[in-house]
């Protein structure tokens, strides 16, 4: 398959996909946020059926429990900080959209000039705007709509961080003004939240 982006003819490998997603484990070590209760899945039981061929159920059939905010990584939209309840079918109309994945070091606020609401604290780390602005010339033309951003350290660790403990990185004011000025539609990140945990 191909498409064209930007005058430019690219080939999509359908067959060959990249899975950079952060699995979550239910019963098992998964990320955390908030201290929340961890997500976990157990046959559901009815009667004399139960959802579990382990235990002489004809097929399995699983009851999950998650805080899909707090229990690893998620999809939002303007619904996540709205009165109005907005969900993410009613927004996200696109099929296929084009996307760049970067890796960068998130910067410790004592680092930067730039702000946060409430105030950056020493012990903070943030993406900023310098940050953003050094690798933005690499992208390709077409694939800003969608921002892949993937923090270091990207080790196992992350599959399993308790960020009540580990806190999460986030973007100062500046970086997202820089983003929503260059029309990026999805921001896609690899931590909890794009603010500060408060």
């Amino acid at each position: 398959m191909h498409i064209d982006i930007a005058q430019r003819r690219y080939a999509v490998r359908l067959d060959a996909p990249l899975d950079i997603s952060i699995p979550l484990r239910f019963n098992g070590e998964q990320p955390n946020f908030f201290n929340a209760p961890r997500a976990t899945a157990q046959p559901f039981e009815s009667g004399s059926f139960s959802g579990d061929t382990r235990r002489g159920g004809s097929c399995n059939v699983e009851m999950y429990r998650l805080i899909p905010h707090c229990n690893g990584t998620h999809t939002e939209c303007a619904g996540h900080i709205t009165h109005e309840r907005v969900s993410l079918r009613n927004v996200l109309q696109t099929g296929f959209v084009p996307a760049t994945l970067v890796t960068l070091v998130p910067e410790p606020a004592r680092q930067t000039s730039e702000s946060y609401e409430p105030d950056l604290q020493p012990q903070d780390r943030v993406i900023t705007r310098r940050l953003l602005q050094h690798i933005w010339p690499r992208l390709r033309p077409g694939f800003g709509i969608a921002f892949i951003l993937r923090t270091h350290p990207n080790d196992a660790e992350k599959r399993r961080r308790d960020y009540s403990k580990h806190p999460a990185p986030f973007f100062t004011l500046e970086a997202m003004d820089f983003l929503n000025d260059r029309g990026v539609e999805h921001l896609l990140v690899d931590f909890p939240s794009i603010d500060r945990a408060n």
